[in-house]
């Protein structure tokens, strides 16, 4: 695996990916063959690669979703995993219960959890209003556009307070502009939360915008072929894309794809 530059060396990784693969179809199809990964303690990491190279799967994995086929995976030190609250995921589509109203939905963890009414209220409102929401508390997601939509699945996630979020293609949806506003957004929360998170894009510029390392996958049966350490600094703005060394990190993991891409 290429290495552009490596992340400063920690103790234990908060996520890890040892020898893992995943088949289907009674292991005629593999869809991972040999995936080693390790994400940092509040680092964001995002992953590329061709479409059907298994991005998402490697994400099911994580959150408990799917079981490995073979090798280890494993969090905070843990292998047994199977989905919990601690490790939030947010889907391309917003998922939302379309008959509870924006906050019954951002509420509904809280109360499964055993948070009272009033304090799952309190806290639903204060992450609501980190999400620019504030007034809309009261409406069903019919009555929202797809950017608030996920502004509210965003909140739904956060409220549990996880320790790793994971991220699915969440703004491959959304038209240009509102896409730059909610990873504007999702890094200003990042700012204030510092969690961890394993990011899915097929999009190379939003990849390096957000993430601190970005990983690429094979085609299929994948392995991670690459790693790119962003070296930009933080706080960022979109005018960070014109940088000389975003250009640079962008041209670089254009090649490492188009070498997946092309038919051979």
């Amino acid at each position: 695996m290429e290495s552009a530059q490596p992340m400063p060396a920690q103790a234990k990784p908060k996520i890890k990916l040892e020898g893992v693969s995943k088949s289907f179809a009674e292991g005629s199809i593999t869809a991972i063959r040999h995936l080693d990964l390790e994400i940092q303690e509040g680092e964001i990491y995002c992953l590329l690669g061709p479409s059907g190279c298994g991005k998402s799967t490697a994400l099911n994995i994580i959150a408990g979703f799917e079981q490995p086929s073979g090798g280890e995976v494993s969090v905070d030190g843990a292998t047994d995993l199977t989905p919990a609250p601690d490790r939030a995921v947010v889907f391309q589509k917003p998922l939302l219960y379309p008959w509870l109203t924006v906050l019954q939905n951002v509420t509904l963890g809280p109360k499964f959890a055993g948070a009272g009414s009033v304090e799952a209220k309190d806290d639903a409102m204060s992450y609501l209003r980190a999400m620019g929401l504030e007034g809309f508390e009261s409406r069903y997601p019919y009555e929202l556009s797809g950017g608030m939509q996920q502004r509210v699945s965003l909140a739904r996630a956060w409220i549990n307070k996880p320790r790793i979020l994971l991220l699915d293609e969440p703004f491959g949806a959304l038209d240009a502009q509102t896409k730059v506003v909610m990873q504007e957004l999702l890094l200003d929360l990042w700012e204030r939360f510092r969690t961890t998170m394993l990011y899915i894009t097929h999009d190379i510029e939003e990849a390096i915008f957000l993430g601190d390392r970005v990983g690429v996958m094979s085609r299929r049966p994948s392995i991670l072929k690459s790693e790119t350490y962003v070296d930009l600094p933080r706080p960022r703005t979109v005018e960070l894309t014109v940088d000389k060394e975003f250009i640079r990190l962008k041209k670089t993991i254009i090649d490492q794809l188009r070498e997946e891409t092309e038919m051979r």
